[in-house]
């Protein structure tokens, strides 16, 4: 094992105990039960230190508002809040294949924007420590594929993903929540749109081709009626 200063892993601590397991047996040590350490074991395996692992949920606005910020602040675009969706995510497509982060040391951001950061700064120590328990992040009020662009900005910013060489390494699954009555019945059409970004396409394959989708049924209901909301959710492609 590592030292004692080393973060303790899921991972490493297998390791240790699989290494006990292997020297009790050596020595002729089996119990017919299979004992505490090999049903510590199968926990460890099934479960992890996390028991359960955590999702992040955040509204698209505030995504949207914290990368006009950056976007400001760096020079590269003053007006994105203006640009219509094609322009959106040709911009962010284009970001996203740069290494440099936007955000230079010591810049201050706006209390919304530093609190986004910080959110995926501790995604960024939680995977590190142990991959899987908080590589999550649902982004509500999903109306454009941007919306997902946008927090993968976010993620490049905090570490969770980069682009080097033309190869993708990602550690966070970003995913979208269609909630309004309009995007539940076009959300096939924006999935199609956000596939055929290339760069996206890379991210699904950094993260093993699986892109979870959520719909939402109770601000459908709000939007446009029991009835509706519920056609909607049946319908939604």
């Amino acid at each position: 094992a590592a030292g004692g200063d080393a973060a303790l892993s899921t991972e490493s601590l297998l390791a240790d105990l699989e290494l006990l397991s292997r020297a009790l047996r050596d020595v002729g040590f089996r119990p017919a039960d299979g004992g505490r350490l090999e049903t510590l074991l199968a926990r460890l395996r099934s479960f992890g230190l996390r028991l359960v692992a955590f999702d992040i949920r955040q509204h698209s606005r505030v995504h949207e508002t914290a990368v006009a910020e950056l976007l400001e602040r760096a020079a590269v675009c003053g007006n994105y809040l203006d640009l219509d969706e094609a322009h959106r995510s040709q911009l962010l497509a284009d970001e996203l294949g740069r290494p440099r982060p936007l955000r230079l040391p010591g810049l201050e951001l706006t209390p919304t924007t530093a609190e986004v950061l910080e959110t995926m700064a501790v995604v960024r120590e939680a995977e590190s420590q142990d991959p899987g328990s908080m590589s999550t992040w649902i982004v509500s009020m999903t109306h454009d594929p941007s919306d997902l662009l946008e927090v993968l900005v976010l993620a490049r910013e905090a570490g969770l993903w980069r682009c080097e060489a033309g190869s993708v390494h990602a550690d966070l699954d970003v995913v979208p929540l269609f909630e309004t009555i309009d995007d539940l019945l076009h959300a096939g059409t924006r999935l199609a749109a956000l596939l055929d970004t290339p760069l996206y396409r890379q991210h699904l394959a950094a993260r093993g081709n699986h892109q979870e989708v959520m719909i939402g049924y109770s601000d459908s209901n709000k939007d446009g009626g029991y009835w509706m909301a519920n056609w909607a959710l049946h319908a939604a492609p």
